[in-house]
């Protein structure tokens, strides 16, 4: 329920149904947490949203299974997302090199400006092309 509230953008209805649900070490938790995350990201919250964002993807690297995840990479990007927000544009590409890299079978960047050579070596196109 909680998930439907936040894609219609009802956020305060959104974090009173997240706050029902028990923490757990499971994907579908570390997607709460993003969300969640993120809701504190669109309402300026900022230190809220960092520490809600490292722990989202402490508990990712907890997960078992040590493969590619489109899940993770979501959550780098979003941590992208909000340095990009804060003004701190080294910081943000950082994040997106780690995202990319996550999406990528073989990107390993040498610098913040590295791309990925080959497009469609990638876990999922969408979540790669997404903007």
């Amino acid at each position: 329920i909680g998930h439907a509230f936040y894609n219609t953008k009802q956020f305060d209805s959104s974090l009173f149904y997240f706050s029902k649900v028990s923490p757990s070490t499971t994907p579908a938790y570390a997607r709460l947490l993003a969300d969640k995350a993120r809701i504190f990201m669109h309402q300026g919250h900022f230190a809220a949203s960092e520490k809600v964002f490292d722990s989202t993807i402490a508990l990712h690297k907890q997960l078992p299974g040590h493969g590619k995840n489109k899940d993770k990479a979501y959550s780098y990007l979003y941590r992208s997302q909000l340095a990009f927000q804060q003004g701190l544009l080294q910081e943000a590409i950082s994040w997106c090199n780690i995202a990319l890299s996550e999406l990528h079978y073989s990107f390993q960047p040498q610098t913040i400006t590295d791309l990925p050579a080959g497009e469609t070596e990638v876990i999922s196109p969408i979540v790669f092309f997404e903007p």
